[in-house]
């Protein structure tokens, strides 16, 4: 991993934050400052990006809670993966 994006953060929806859910979905945008990786991560695709219950996790936390992230975590911005369960691959989304 770069170690440029590993202090980086990235946001994570309340279904992992708070309800300790499986990460089933990561999107990543352009970030919006120098602090930020552009990654978000939800427990599906459909779960709206909602500040209440969404943290701030490090990218280095993010990875130690789903280390197969890895492969994929300096990916470009526009990219989405998505997987049904924490036994299955991941999938890039077009």
């Amino acid at each position: 991993m770069n170690e440029l994006i590993n202090g980086k953060g990235a946001i994570i929806s309340r279904s992992i934050s708070l309800d300790g859910g499986v990460i089933c979905f990561a999107e990543r945008s352009e970030p919006l400052e120098e602090a930020d990786s552009g990654w978000y991560f939800a427990g599906h695709e459909n779960e709206a990006l909602d500040s209440s219950g969404a943290q701030i996790w490090s990218i280095s936390e993010v990875l130690e809670c789903e280390p197969t992230l890895s492969v994929f975590i300096n990916m470009p911005a526009g990219t989405r993966l998505i997987r049904s369960s924490k036994n299955d691959k991941w999938e890039e989304m077009s």
